[in-house]
Formats: structure tokens, C-alpha cells, sequence
């Protein structure tokens, strides 16, 4: 459920797939306002701490409206992995933590990506209490680690869950 909360339940999302052998994307904008949006793509391979290539899409959404388009070809070519991450702006900037979705966009069923059941070391780098008396917990991966699933035997759910985490990247949930 949080990976659908996360990336599908939103007013805007951003998703890619393969139509045609073309690396086809949109952005749906379900709000009542016009957005300005920014898609992030960072195409990775899994053993490498930085990614091959990264690309912006930058556009302006109707009300309503979903804008389809094909991702360059150089971003594409001979990787499996691209993190998506889609940034709306509210009067040119960003308005808060809530108003992006992220999503990854895998090339081949997950069995046939080299290196994706190899084993991720995932560090708990803090835990604290938050203003509110929530827990805060910040994580760190060496390498890119995909959905992620916190779980706690304590009472109550984290607020972000089955996500993916960058190398060396700090990820708070809390």
C-alpha cells in the first residue's frame, strides 16, 4: 500500500513503460490547479554509487490533463533501472515534502535484472524522537536498493515505506 500511496495515489504522478520498444512516460495531473512540474530520471546500475545518466523533464500541466512523452535514448540504452521522481511547483517552487511521487521504471521483469537479489547493506545511521514524538529513522545504503520495507514491532506505521535507496544517500522515515 505505500508503494501505491507513494507513487499512485497522488494528484500528480509521473510512470514509465515500454510501448512499441519505445520508453514511453506521462505526468497526470488530477488536481484542480495548473502545475509546474519537473521529472527527475536517474538511470542506475546496481553496483555503481552514482548514475549513468540523468535526465529533467520539465513541463507545464492543465488541470485535469496528462502529458505523454518518450524518454532520449541515451538514458535508456543498456540499463534496467531508472528511478523516477516527479517535483511539482506551486508558484515556481516547491511546496513541500508531500508534492512529488517516485516510482522505478524497470526494463526487464525483475528476475532477469543482473544483480537485483544480490544481497544490500542498509545501515541505521539514527534514530531520534521527532517534535511530535515520532520516530525518526535515517538510513543509508551502499548501493541503489530497491522498495525497501521498514517494519517495526512497535505500534503505528511509518509514513513513507517501500521505497528505493540511493548509495550513500541519507533516507528519513518516520
Amino acid at each position: 500500500m505505500h508503494l501505491l500511496e507513494s507513487s499512485l495515489f497522488r494528484d500528480q504522478i509521473a510512470a514509465c513503460g515500454i510501448h512499441d520498444s519505445d520508453d514511453l512516460c506521462y505526468v497526470r495531473n488530477d488536481s484542480f490547479d495548473k502545475v509546474n512540474f519537473t521529472v527527475e530520471f536517474e538511470a542506475w546500475e546496481l553496483e555503481d554509487t552514482q548514475p549513468k545518466q540523468v535526465y529533467e523533464y520539465k513541463e507545464v500541466l492543465e488541470p485535469g490533463s496528462i502529458d505523454w512523452f518518450k524518454l532520449p535514448v541515451g538514458i535508456t540504452s543498456d540499463i534496467q533501472i531508472i528511478l523516477v521522481r516527479l517535483n511539482v511547483h506551486h508558484n515556481h517552487f516547491i511546496s513541500s515534502s508531500h508534492d512529488f511521487s517516485e516510482s522505478v521504471y524497470l526494463k526487464d521483469m525483475p528476475k532477469n535484472i543482473k544483480g537485483l537479489q544480490s544481497p544490500v547493506n542498509i545501515e541505521i545511521v539514527e534514530i531520534r524522537a521527532s517534535k511530535n514524538g515520532d520516530a525518526v529513522i535515517v538510513l543509508q545504503s551502499d548501493q541503489v536498493a530497491l522498495f525497501v520495507v521498514l517494519t517495526t514491532r512497535a505500534e503505528g506505521r511509518f509514513s513513507r515505506n517501500c521505497f528505493a535507496l540511493r548509495p550513500f544517500e541519507n533516507y528519513v522515515s518516520a
